[in-house]
């Protein structure tokens, strides 16, 4: 708590100090030291400053109106229990009278409104290596020699899974590292796949900025790689004459967050397929709803890999075990298909 917090606390405790005052001299009927008392009482609140000020000063009268208003009841019907405004209570009325708590809420709000900035910087991140992922996915082609812009061929795959373990080994735990240090580098390579995620919810805005892009000064490059595209037609510029042609989305998508449980870059099987699952309102498939979940047992696999080494042989020889029950059910699996 800062020096002018507690300075401000302790003005606010004399002011309640002050407002008991008024039992006493409405008691009396003295109607001037009353006047004196509020003139007094008054000055103190317009003097206090600091986050938050406005609401305390409105707080710290209506506890002056209340004060007096309970004192002349008291006056008027001595026989009548009413409470000793001031008395301590076990129930919390506002939390704006609790000292330095006003302090607190504005800091929460603040702490909140730095989170959105981060939020919006990894959404702009995402959304940065999902403009560089794309250049470099339609540089491979498929067998017809067409770019593959849907990122479903194999090299394309190998390309994705480079980038996501060569990003993942960055944050991996040395072997003399603590325990502290293994799970703070274990958080780090989680959040490698989190901001996968969030790149493949950025592909299609991707793809759209990017073809405006290559509308707006298409390359030598670009011309070579949708050179089908631009002879079929030739009136479009570079971008759109792709689009057309080879059925990619023109509009951008919406809720695209940066971080959510919807996808994942890239996987599956070694085949071409249709698309990715990038169009706006879109349902996963069932192909790509069995990739993600195979994306997931990979990286937890790779966890339980890393952790592997602090076993003990008992240890070892069962988790030798689970690992052929799962061979065990892979098998099984691969036979059903």
């Amino acid at each position: 708590m800062s020096s002018a917090t507690v300075d401000r606390d302790a003005q606010v405790e004399k002011i309640r100090k002050a407002i008991k005052r008024v039992n006493g001299l409405v008691a009396k009927g003295d109607e001037s030291g009353i006047t004196a008392l509020e003139g007094k009482v008054n000055g103190q609140i317009e003097s206090l400053t600091g986050k938050g000020v406005r609401a305390l000063q409105a707080q710290l009268r209506e506890e002056w109106t209340a004060a007096q208003t309970a004192a002349e009841e008291r006056t008027k019907k001595p026989g009548k229990d009413v409470a000793v405004v001031g008395k301590a209570s076990l129930a919390t009325a506002r939390y704006q009278d609790i000292p330095g708590m006003v302090e607190k809420v504005e800091g929460t709000a603040q702490a909140i409104a730095d989170g959105v900035t981060l939020e919006l910087q990894a959404h702009e991140l995402a959304l940065r290596i999902a403009r560089q992922d794309f250049r470099a996915r339609i540089q491979i082609t498929n067998k017809d020699g067409d770019p593959d812009w849907v990122g479903r061929m194999k090299p394309n795959k190998d390309r994705s899974a480079d980038i996501l373990r060569q990003a993942g080994e960055r944050f991996r735990a040395s072997d003399d590292a603590t325990a502290d240090e293994a799970a703070d580098m274990e958080k780090k390579a989680a959040a490698v796949g989190r901001l996968a995620v969030a790149i493949k919810n950025q592909r299609q805005n991707a793809l759209v900025l990017e073809m405006a892009e290559i509308d707006a000064n298409p390359t030598d490059e670009d011309r070579q790689i949708f050179a089908k595209a631009i002879a079929a037609h030739p009136g479009l510029p570079v971008g759109q004459a792709a689009q057309l042609y080879y059925g990619m989305p023109t509009e951008m998508r919406k809720g695209a967050l940066s971080a959510s449980g919807k996808g994942e870059l890239e996987g599956g099987s070694d085949g071409e397929g249709e698309g990715d699952g990038d169009g706006d309102g879109e349902k996963r498939t069932a192909m790509e709803f069995i990739e993600l979940n195979f994306t997931k047992v990979k990286a937890q696999l790779a966890a339980a890999e890393k952790r592997s080494a602090k076993l003990g042989d008992e240890e070892k020889a069962v988790l030798k075990e689970m690992i052929a029950e799962l061979v065990e059910m892979s098998e099984g699996f691969a036979a059903t298909l």
